[in-house]
């Protein structure tokens, strides 16, 4: 027996988790003496999907905090292909998308319609702008749109995110400042248009089925279990001990290697001193 579970019940980042766990599935395990000198447990193929998870579970960490009237969902199948919605709000300000990017110490540079990551471009607000229209046109087949859904592309951990000109649509922001930006906008939502679109889209049946999903445990993630939330989860901070600890060790083994490199000249000077003499 299966039980359905709202929308709300879903944990920030599962879609991603649940691709983490596929790709992890199929690492190798690490040698023992990969383990001692600190290779990570990721597998190449899980290691953009980890990155990603970290982000979405920061950015539901700080939607978290957001008051006790604002509604928040996470990864919510949208629909078209493997579109997923990173994470929607509804509130008195209305009701938003956001697209959340994790990009570790990079500049983030937009103009208008431009957005470049280090100086590459990537297509985010066009995909914000679609997020958004598929959930309007969701909320539109059941009831009159009582807002526009603001599409936002919220960037986790960059150095810096520099605005040069607006989108015309998209809300690009660091997401440290989201939770500011949200509750600072002018209310748009009466309580109960709040709660209506919130139960529209906390129902399973408003948006596809996704398929059955199992969880892997432990390390390389390999034996299986229930993919639930909270076993995603679990997963997640067991595998990503792994990669902490495994990173440490890497760290001591290259203060290692330097002290000795720069102490090996100087245990070697008196004896090269005494054949000069």
């Amino acid at each position: 027996m299966t039980e359905t579970l709202s929308m709300r019940q879903r944990c920030a980042g599962q879609s991603v988790l649940e691709n983490l766990v596929r790709h992890q599935a199929d690492a190798p395990p690490r040698s023992r003496i990969a383990r001692f000198f600190g290779r990570s447990p990721l597998g190449a193929e899980a290691s953009a999907w980890y990155q990603a998870a970290q982000g979405e579970i920061a950015m539901g960490r700080i939607l978290d905090q957001l008051p006790p009237e604002w509604t928040v969902l996470h990864a919510l199948p949208a629909g078209l292909s493997a579109l997923d919605i990173d994470h929607l709000i509804i509130g008195p300000c209305g009701i938003f998308t956001v697209n959340t990017k994790h990009h570790s110490d990079t500049e983030i540079w937009v103009a208008e319609s431009t957005l470049l990551v280090d100086g590459q471009m990537r297509n985010y607000i066009p995909d914000a702008e679609t997020e958004a229209q598929r959930v309007s046109a969701i909320i539109e087949e059941r009831m009159p749109l009582p807002a526009p859904v603001q599409p936002v592309v919220a960037f986790v951990d960059s150095k810096r995110v520099t605005i040069r000109q607006k989108p015309a649509q998209v809300k690009v922001v660091d997401a440290w400042q989201i939770r500011r930006w949200l509750t600072n906008l002018t209310p748009v939502l009466s309580p109960t248009e709040q709660h209506q679109v919130a139960e529209l889209l906390d129902d399973p049946g408003t948006w596809h089925e996704t398929g059955p999903v199992q969880i892997v445990p432990g390390e390389a993630v390999r034996h299986p279990g229930v993919r639930t939330p909270a076993g995603l989860t679990a997963t997640f901070e067991l595998l990503a001990t792994e990669v902490d600890a495994a990173a440490a060790r890497r760290r001591v083994w290259k203060l290692a290697a330097y002290a000795a490199l720069v102490l090996t000249p100087v245990m070697a000077l008196p004896y090269l001193l005494s054949l000069l003499g």
